[in-house]
């Protein structure tokens, strides 16, 4: 059975018709699910842009955590300027605050006025 499967192959020697033996050439393929055989330099430029990318992100992260007791914030970050817009923003609650109350203080003291003036006048008549 082995002879024969090498025989056929052209495996075992000169066959007598030919008198030379017959070379078997082979060709590598990928078969994959439904995919077209894929170039190996492309399949090494996706990894390659893989690890580029987790190189990029590796850095990024290393700007940001550069403290060692903890969370070191972008150069950009300025604490006095926070501190100072919140405290702009409470000023603008604390004035519309006020305002409306002094409003509110106003519009009942010009009525208490009319009202007074109203009653004075109908007591004169």
């Amino acid at each position: 059975m082995t002879s024969s499967l090498l025989h056929s192959f052209g495996l075992a020697g000169p066959t007598p018709r030919l008198g030379v033996r017959r070379c078997l050439q082979t060709r590598a393929q990928a078969f994959g699910e439904g995919k077209p055989s894929m170039n190996i330099v492309d399949v090494n430029l996706g990894t390659l842009r893989e690890r580029m990318e987790q190189v990029r992100v590796q850095e990024k992260m290393d700007r940001w955590c550069r403290s060692s007791n903890g969370w070191y914030y972008q150069s950009g970050y300025d604490c006095k300027l926070k501190r100072e817009r919140d405290l702009h923003e409470l000023l603008q609650v604390v004035e519309l605050a006020a305002g409306t109350f002094g409003f509110t203080i106003l519009t009942c003291t010009l009525c208490l006025c009319l009202v007074s003036a109203a009653i004075h006048l109908g007591q004169l008549n």
